[in-house]
């Protein structure tokens, strides 16, 4: 079986790696921008002059752009507790200035401002304020603090509090995370925007202005699968490790995006530890447009390589995607490409191997409660096609069984307090490769008997190398633990190729047998007549495709020279 969350490129048998709980490279190798303390731009609007205490509020973050879709968080949080959530009342203040555990509000006296919040904060001996205001908190963030005393001073309109710092998780008892893409305008707070003001409050623009200034890095949510690996070697071979490893050729390309997301936590879970699992339903999900991939691997066996062995070899991933909500929770997704090979031969002898992959837009949910419901959508029209199999040996037999898993992780970590990891893998595909050598005295050059055949052709391929592919296709989901479970999987019987080895010509090495002998059999008779014939060699050049892939069914697919029959069988 693969191994399960540890991220890596794996030549695999009957073994499997051990899980940990949290994959950290989920969020160690992804690019993380920074959501910044912002609000929608309809709720500056809609802002009245009432000052209350409340026992919820909702943060809001978003990304620091001012055009185009926004990739925004809002946090829901509730206490038990009275709150006071300042920057509600941003409009109503002067000033907000913190030195070590005091806070002063200087409000506004028109309108009644500073009496109305006066009177609502006056009585607080306890409770929480949450503030986003420079001095009191960091940069872009929100700071929580006890209150411990409130201090009213009408000659100033000035509110003081004694405060006493502290995190969300202890003070609240649960949270709503939600994030995504938006089209909502977002203002992303200007830090110093209410320290020492001395005019009225600016407008919606101006603070739109002001508070956008600064470019963080991207919070996009979108990573760039593509990758390059060209003549790359992931393993030496040696008396340890008896076989080589490396991408003659891989390529990808596409992207990931982490459209929409949502959990609930129960946060006194995370600090009674009275359950394990503070998450009472959540979800994630990610579309990934058009991911197509071209692998070409190379495999040099240096010893006598028995099916069996297993032998780990470096990590092999795509830097992907991910996102700060500053002190509260990181979030990061990435692509884990996992390589299978299982090889059994007689001797050494250097092959080449693989596959195109194209996937079509595609859509996975992945229900972070309750994994067995998530699902994956939008793979019909997969479409696989395996590279003929190249070897600098004439004679060759092994077994080889060849796997590519893509696995799409997705990891969280709230305030070092709790963190997860999982995601869906893709099958694409599982081969199944058995190479034997057949004497060409009792075959034709399709590899069957009474195939047809010529004597000039038995005597330059004494053997045949029949090929023979049979394949599994499956979709799953790993989870912490090394918990994992598939959707499905659906095993098929492909096709067999019949290859000769041809050792002179301009294109030398395996070739189709029946191209070589129509190749021959034109050779001979433009020889009888005089005419002038190219005798050049023919490689393979035949391909098997498989596709489309239907969810949770049957899978068509298509071979050179037998698509008629194995769709009529199969379909």
């Amino acid at each position: 079986m693969y191994s399960t969350l540890v991220s890596t490129l794996a030549i695999f048998a009957t073994c499997a790696f051990s899980s940990p709980l949290l994959d950290s490279s989920v969020l160690s190798t992804t690019t993380h921008g920074t959501l910044k303390a912002s609000k929608r731009h309809r709720d500056l609007i809609e802002r009245g002059t009432e000052v209350l205490v409340t026992h919820g509020i909702e943060l809001v973050y978003a990304a620091d752009h001012l055009r185009g879709p926004v990739f925004a968080s809002q946090i829901h949080l509730q206490s038990d507790q009275d709150v006071v959530f300042l920057e509600e009342y941003d409009h109503l203040l002067d000033e907000v200035h913190c030195n070590e555990s005091i806070m002063q509000v200087k409000l506004k006296r028109h309108g009644g401002c500073y009496d109305r919040a006066s009177e609502a904060w006056s009585g607080l001996q306890s409770g929480l304020l949450v503030s986003s205001h420079e001095t009191c908190s960091e940069n872009g963030a929100h700071a929580v603090y006890k209150i411990l005393s409130v201090e009213i001073n009408d000659d100033t309109a000035t509110i003081e509090f004694q405060l006493e710092e502290t995190v969300i998780e202890k003070e609240f008892h649960s949270a709503t995370i939600e994030f995504g893409h938006s089209n909502d305008a977002y203002v992303v707070h200007n830090h110093g925007r209410l320290s020492r003001r001395q005019n009225a409050s600016p407008t919606v623009t101006e603070l739109t202005a002001s508070g956008t200034a600064t470019q963080t890095e991207d919070a996009t949510a979108t990573a760039d699968l593509g990758f390059s690996q060209v003549d790359t070697v992931f393993l030496e071979g040696t008396n340890l490790n008896p076989i080589g490893l490396g991408c003659k050729n891989c390529t990808g390309k596409g992207e990931m995006i982490i459209t929409t997301g949502k959990l609930e936590i129960n946060l006194l879970n995370m600090v009674t530890g009275e359950d394990n699992d503070p998450i009472e339903s959540g979800f994630v999900q990610f579309d990934v447009p058009n991911f197509e991939m071209s692998l070409l691997f190379s495999a040099i066996p240096s010893i006598t390589f028995p099916l069996g062995d297993f032998i780990p070899i470096p990590n092999f991933l795509i830097p992907g995607t991910g996102f700060t909500i500053p002190n509260i929770a990181t979030f990061g997704a990435f692509v884990d490409l996992n390589v299978s090979l299982e090889v059994g031969l007689s001797g050494g002898v250097e092959l080449g191997f693989g596959f195109d992959v194209k996937v079509p837009t595609s859509a996975i949910r992945l229900d972070i409660a309750e994994l067995r419901n998530s699902s994956i959508t939008g793979f019909t029209d997969t479409e696989i096609t395996a590279k003929p199999i190249q070897a600098n040996a004439s004679d060759i037999e092994l077994g080889m069984k060849v796997g590519f898993r893509p696995t799409l992780k997705a990891g969280f970590e709230i305030r070092n307090a709790f963190n997860f990891t999982a995601g869906p893998y893709f099958s694409l595909p599982e081969f199944n490769i058995a190479v034997a050598q057949l004497a060409s005295s009792g075959v034709g050059a399709n590899c069957e008997e009474k195939g047809e055949t010529v004597e000039d052709f038995t005597k330059a391929f004494q053997n045949l190398t029949h090929v023979e592919y049979s394949l599994d296709l499956a979709a799953g989901i790993q989870g912490p633990q090394g918990f994992e479970f598939e959707l499905t999987r659906t095993p098929i019987v492909a096709a067999t190729q019949c290859l000769a080895y041809q050792q002179e010509g301009t294109s030398t090495g395996l070739a189709v047998a029946t191209e070589v002998l129509e190749s021959m059999k034109a050779s001979a008779s433009a020889t009888a007549t005089g005419t002038i014939v190219s005798t050049k060699g023919s490689s393979v050049a035949s391909s098997i495709s498989m596709g489309p892939w239907e969810r949770f069914g049957v899978f068509g697919l298509m071979s050179s020279g037998v698509a008629t029959a194995l769709l009529a069988i199969l379909l």
